[in-house]
């Protein structure tokens, strides 16, 4: 029944599609989620890990407007994504060192500009942004990444993901991508490819958002961005990338699996030192690298579960934690003045938007984003599978290392934890969780 309905979905321009429909299907009833078989499968490993190992909040309707055909739990398998052909001179195009085969793919006589398909029958919307003066004649057939409006391309040689503006709410927000919020992102990528030459950052990578695409005004344009799918700072050998939610999430399609974090552990810790593992490698690169960024450079990354992906290499070690998606990620202007640091940044400023303060955005990015969403959720699979170790010992260790590495946390980060409450107009209000910081 499900290889009629992937037949149904995916649409074939060529004997290479073909034979890469054939090996989706045959990955998705030959393999459970075992670390060396996702290693093996590549690409296709990661379209599944993206939409199947990742625990969702319930029914698609109940958390978002777009169509659950495009949902990466419950939605088909593969969608044409409308491009448009805008000539150069409408549209504003911003790039951060963008690997040639992307650059050569997006830009050339004409800009290609991607839109989600969930918006190609809005006319309002096409009106309003003044795409309906153009026409789509081309596409690029797509799978959904876990965020629903990330799309990874299926047919393309160079494969790369594409972020779109998506006018819907989905959770919390609408999910639009306004030119700031490319122009914030292209920054935000180009400044952590500067950074990166820190030694102290030898355990971080980024995932490239190196073109962005703007078309029309703040107001009513939209924008695109051009995500790449290699980490950088480059290295020689292969690596596997697996999202930081898939370690803790149960696979929906082989929920009798073991979890990939406690596969690592067993792979790589001996009896007895679980509990090192875990905190000094899968927390640990976490801890070193959010605490670096954020007391040398200002950056405050969302290293949350749908965020951070952990790099393995050819024996299945982790190597690095790489961050994607930059479009909310916050800045501390005090610190970066501190250091003698530029601020190439107009938006995301720590404490300089409305319902905030710098140390309420310090207690939401790092106590809920990171702490509640990842660090926790991670830990109750860790002492769910491994039941001889308690809650507190990781918190306590994970605590002592935070302070060692961030004195100067107590001196900005509030004593309570914040997180985003109420949430009007698109715009946040932060409210006190009355919870005690855990992991600090």
């Amino acid at each position: 029944m499900y290889c009629v309905k992937l037949i149904n979905h995916i649409y074939l321009n060529s004997s290479d599609d073909l034979a890469t429909l054939i090996l989706y299907i045959f990955f998705l009833y030959n393999t459970n989620m075992e670390l060396k078989k996702i290693q093996e499968n590549g690409i296709e490993a990661t379209r599944y890990l993206e939409r199947y190992v990742n625990n969702i909040k319930g029914d698609h309707e109940i958390y978002s407007d777009t169509l659950s055909i495009y949902s990466p739990h419950e939605g088909v398998d593969s969608f044409p994504a409308p491009v448009f052909n805008l000539p150069r001179e409408v549209v504003n195009i911003i790039q951060a060192d963008p690997d040639p085969r992307l650059l050569r793919e997006i830009i050339g006589a004409d800009v290609k500009f991607v839109i989600h398909p969930n918006m190609l029958e809005d006319q309002e919307y096409l009106d309003r942004t003044g795409l309906s003066e153009y026409t789509s004649e081309q596409s690029y057939i797509v799978s959904p990444t876990s965020s629903t409006r990330t799309l990874l391309t299926y047919d393309q040689p160079y494969t790369f993901m594409v972020k779109t503006d998506l006018e819907k709410r989905h959770y919390k927000f609408i999910r639009r991508l306004k030119g700031t919020s490319v122009e914030h992102s292209i920054a935000m990528s180009s400044e952590l490819g500067s950074i990166c030459k820190d030694e102290a950052l030898s355990e971080f990578a980024y995932l490239p958002e190196s073109i962005g695409i703007i078309f029309g005004d703040e107001k009513t344009g939209a924008g695109v961005l051009f995500r790449e799918i290699v980490p950088r700072p480059l290295v020689d050998d292969t690596r596997t990338l697996v999202p930081y939610f898939s370690l803790y999430a149960n696979d929906i399609r082989n929920p009798e699996d073991r979890a990939l974090l406690s596969q690592l552990i067993d792979l790589h810790s001996t009896k007895g030192q679980e509990l090192a593992y875990f905190t000094e490698v899968i927390l640990g690169k976490i801890i070193r690298n959010w605490t670096t960024l954020a007391r040398d450079y200002g950056i405050l990354p969302e290293l949350h579960g749908q965020n951070t992906l952990l790099e393995l290499n050819d024996n299945l070690e982790p190597e690095r934690i790489v961050y994607r998606d930059f479009q909310g990620t916050y800045v501390d202007a005090k610190i970066r003045e501190e250091k003698g640091l530029k601020l190439p940044f107009t938006k995301h400023l720590a404490g300089e938007e409305s319902g905030t303060d710098r140390a309420k955005q310090f207690s939401h990015i790092y106590d809920h984003n990171v702490g509640h969403l990842l660090l926790e959720r991670l830990t109750n699979t860790f002492i769910r599978d491994y039941p001889q170790y308690k809650y507190e010992q990781v918190t306590s260790e994970v605590a002592t290392m935070f302070n060692s590495l961030f004195p100067e946390a107590k001196d900005i980060f509030p004593k309570e934890t914040y997180k985003v409450g109420k949430v009007v107009n698109n715009e946040v209000v932060m409210e006190k969780t009355h919870d005690n910081p855990m992991f600090r």
